[in-house]
């Protein structure tokens, strides 16, 4: 490691092609300091996209790779995968079969076996409309927001619950008790105590939303719901929540006619001191990209923003305390160039904060663009990925372990796009 600089890349390893669908790809921790990864693979002409996990090995061996799933020619979606402490990986997405959609969720071990798959349609649900990422509670029950469509009525957000040891659904939780328009619920988060706070909207007149933070018991009881007013703004799926400190908080997509926004609010635990605070930087237009906390309960947003526009996108990395005040942002443009850039996703372990994305060298050329960041703002190091000028790159998630720092995405030939001829791909960094 020592002839490879930190933020260097220590090797980097491509699976089959990603489907044109959806070429996301997830990541969580592996027992031997590797990684999981999910994702989508298929032809790029064709509708069916088949999903998988596989285990990569810290040098670079694929231990196993498993097909999610085996329903014909149904298409399958992940959207997450999720270590559940134990060494085991949990995976969740969709699966389509014409206009039927269902959520599933499926657990497997170290070793590849498959230890429960499930696909459901919640209680009250026809159709699923989207699905968050799954969440690994304390005891290892699996939760996840589903977003669904009711048999001549509006749509219905709700929480559903797993057990760990078999799989089995052993509840669902509308995270509004009456909403007459409908709901909707993006991302579901959990405390040391078992209790679940899932972030959605309640659906009002005229196309009018609320901001929904709802806290729920480890089984299923509601105990409070806040509310924050979207104004004319419509909430978008990506928005998610995460539990740090005494405090849930959660990072709301919203977007106009003409322009996207991004908002932060906050409560205890107890449901009191709540609070709402705009993400955007100079009154610009942003996208979420991720958002973290650390162990003192500040948060992290990462995403994009265009300054000037849209030749001028740039990546995105800010700071909040609890008491909801922004300490720092921090921007990533190569302005001699005109590079735009943006991140993706974000990660931290310990006191340092990784955030992965692209940032483009011309027209439709995206380069994988991975950046240390400490928790006090300052800038460790940038990796700009580009297989010697001779790939294209763009990367979604990232996962530090000790020994290294894995950045999962797609890399294809100059010229081609990734949703043409891309390739699932895991790079490994040195911290």
């Amino acid at each position: 490691m020592a002839h490879v600089p930190h933020g260097g890349v220590l090797w980097k390893v491509e699976r089959a092609q990603t489907h044109s669908l959806s070429a996301y790809l997830h990541t969580a921790p592996a027992p031997d300091g590797g990684v999981y990864v999910a994702g989508e693979i298929g032809h790029a002409d064709s509708d069916d996209a088949r999903s998988f996990v596989s285990r990569v090995g810290p040098g670079k061996r694929v231990v196993w790779s498993r097909r999610v799933g085996s329903w014909g020619r149904d298409s399958t979606f992940v959207w997450s995968c999720a270590g559940d402490g134990g060494g085991n990986v949990i995976v969740s997405g969709m699966r389509e079969r014409g206009s039927r959609t269902w959520l599933f969720v499926g657990k497997y071990d170290r070793h590849g076996r498959q230890r429960w798959l499930r696909s459901v349609s919640p209680p009250g649900c026809a159709v699923v409309l989207s699905t968050g990422p799954a969440t690994v509670g304390p005891g290892g029950h699996v939760y996840v927001a589903v977003t669904g469509l009711t048999r001549g009525g509006p749509e219905v957000g709700t929480v559903v619950a797993f057990a760990a040891g078999t799989g089995r659904m052993l509840w669902s939780t509308r995270i509004v008790a009456k909403a007459k328009n409908g709901s909707n619920c993006y991302d579901v988060a959990v405390d040391p105590a078992g209790n679940l706070y899932a972030v959605g909207v309640k659906n009002g007149e005229g196309s009018r939303q609320h901001i929904c933070v709802c806290k729920l018991t480890a089984d299923g009881r509601r105990v409070w719901t806040r509310s924050w007013p979207a104004g004319r703004s419509m909430c978008d799926p990506q928005s998610r929540v995460v539990f740090a400190g005494s405090r849930a908080f959660a990072a709301v997509s919203l977007a106009t006619a003409n322009k996207e926004h991004l908002r932060l609010v906050s409560v205890r635990g107890s449901g009191a001191d709540a609070w709402s605070r705009s993400l955007d930087i100079h009154g610009q237009e942003a996208e979420l990209g991720g958002v973290v906390a650390d162990a003192a309960g500040n948060v992290y947003v990462a995403g994009q923003t265009a300054v000037k526009g849209p030749e001028q996108v740039r990546a995105f990395l800010q700071r909040w305390s609890p008491a909801g005040r922004r300490a720092w942002v921090r921007t990533y443009y190569n302005v001699k160039a005109r590079q735009p850039a943006m991140f993706l996703g974000v990660a931290i372990r310990g006191r340092s904060l990784y955030c992965t994305g692209s940032r483009l060298r011309a027209q439709d050329a995206p380069t994988m663009l991975t950046v240390r960041v400490t928790t006090d703002g300052r800038t460790a190091w940038r990796q700009v990925w580009t297989g010697g000028g001779k790939r294209d790159a763009m990367a979604w998630a990232v996962h530090p372990q000790r020994n290294g720092v894995y950045v999962a995405g797609a890399s294809m030939p100059l010229d081609q796009t990734v949703f043409t001829s891309a390739r699932a791909t895991v790079w490994k960094l040195r911290p």
